[in-house]
């Protein structure tokens, strides 16, 4: 949008990614009924195993950010405010299950953020 002062730029955009695994576990159940650690056959309870699978699956997000621009100055200033990740989604991007320890470590993503830039051109 152009008005007598300068630009003014409005941008939106959002992403969806559906479930996904960020580190892969697997869990058999042997022929005595025990649940098992695929990679070296220790016992676990079904509320471990599904501890550790849910600790490595990463919900289904919609990521949504948004800026906007003024360009005053015929094109030497502009003044940006901003915010990323809106909707202040907190899931999981990494993950590192410790089964071996009975533990599991995940990265979540980066909280909301938001902020204002100056530019100016000489």
């Amino acid at each position: 949008m152009t008005g007598s002062f300068g630009r003014v730029w409005l941008r939106g955009d959002f992403a969806y990614q559906s479930k996904t695994t960020v580190y892969p576990t697997g869990f058999y159940t042997d022929g005595a009924g025990v649940i098992r650690d695929a990679t070296n056959g220790q016992a676990f309870s079904a509320a471990d195993a599904a501890g550790f699978t849910a600790a490595a699956t990463d919900r289904a997000p919609w990521l949504i950010n948004a800026r906007t621009n003024v360009t005053l100055l015929d094109g030497k200033l502009d003044i940006a405010v901003w915010g990323r990740n809106l909707g202040n989604e907190r899931d999981i991007v990494g993950g590192l299950p410790l089964v071996g320890l009975g533990s599991a470590a995940v990265i979540r993503r980066e909280p909301r953020t938001y902020g204002t830039t100056a530019t100016v051109k000489f």
